[in-house]
């Protein structure tokens, strides 16, 4: 993976957070109690997102693995406290629905391809082909699960 590669991860999320974090507009309860669980974990998903910034950072100058590992375990420990919050708000109406089911299946592919690139950090020093493989795998799966979190933002509004 390139460096700029695991920064565009990181941030495109963070980005996607920020877009929710503002004032809850939709007169629809079940859209805006999705958007109140987004505004309630936008600055501790800054605050995670900014660790696993700093660790990658620090990772190419000492090649120490641990810092990168448990900052993607924080982080990836925020975003499934988001979408224990998500799945449970209500979604009587079909739009609000499939929108829910979009962003709770984004923020689960995005949990999935931290743990892949979680993975290739620990294997670097062991199989470092094995490792940028890997890296590429949780690439691709955080670019695809944040098209699925943008699709369902854009469905309530965000």
């Amino acid at each position: 993976m390139t460096r700029g590669g695991r920064s565009s991860i990181v941030a495109g999320l963070v980005v996607t957070a920020l877009a929710l974090s503002g004032p809850i507009s939709s007169a629809a309860a079940s859209a805006a109690g999705i958007k109140h669980a987004f505004s309630h974990y936008a600055g501790r998903i800054l605050v995670s997102e900014g660790h696993v910034v700093e660790a990658i950072e620090t990772y190419k100058t000492t090649h120490e693995a641990a810092p990168v590992v448990k900052a993607i375990e924080e982080s990836q420990a925020v975003l499934g406290a988001l979408r224990t919050k998500v799945e449970h708000q209500g979604a009587p109406r079909p739009r609000v629905r499939r929108a829910k089911r979009e962003i709770v299946a984004g923020l689960g592919g995005i949990i999935s391809a931290y743990g892949r690139l979680s993975t290739a950090f620990s294997e670097q020093a062991g199989n470092p082909e094995g490792a940028k493989a890997e890296a590429a795998i949780a690439e691709e799966g955080v670019k695809k699960a944040q098209k699925e979190l943008r699709a369902g933002v854009r469905l309530i509004g965000g």
